[in-house]
């Protein structure tokens, strides 16, 4: 899942993904609400296809109708039983300083932090992290 408010971010981003070949299907939001709510759906039993279900999401930390870190205390109450199943990576274009992206990543459901805009190198740093 892609979770950004920038459209061309999400087409680029959805791109990279496809061509690395990192998920099976990719599901945009450009609404962290939106994107919330689909997940609730999830935690609730509405959507148990395991095609449907994240296990990577993608988080731009800069909206403007809710931060990436108002996503993630969201997405902390959701049960331990969807928080389990996916890990959230969040990404900007926008530096983070050391002792930010350290508490960010300190978060159980953080897989990492990483820059705008996904490159193949990023992704396979990822897949690395994932295979341990």
């Amino acid at each position: 899942m892609i979770v950004d408010d920038n459209r061309i971010d999400n087409v680029i981003n959805r791109k990279v993904l496809e061509r690395e070949r990192l998920a099976a299907n990719i599901i945009v939001y450009n609404s962290a609400v939106e994107a919330l709510q689909y997940l609730a759906q999830i935690d609730g039993g509405q959507i148990t296809d395991s095609t449907q279900i994240p296990a990577l999401v993608f988080v731009d930390l800069v909206m403007p109708e809710m931060t990436g870190q108002e996503f993630l205390e969201k997405f902390n109450d959701f049960s331990d039983r969807v928080k389990d199943q996916m890990k959230i990576i969040f990404f900007s274009g926008r530096m983070m300083n050391p002792e930010q992206r350290t508490e960010l990543e300190n978060d159980p459901s953080v897989l990492k932090y990483i820059p705008k805009p996904l490159q193949k190198r990023t992704l396979e740093e990822l897949v690395e992290i994932l295979n341990r």
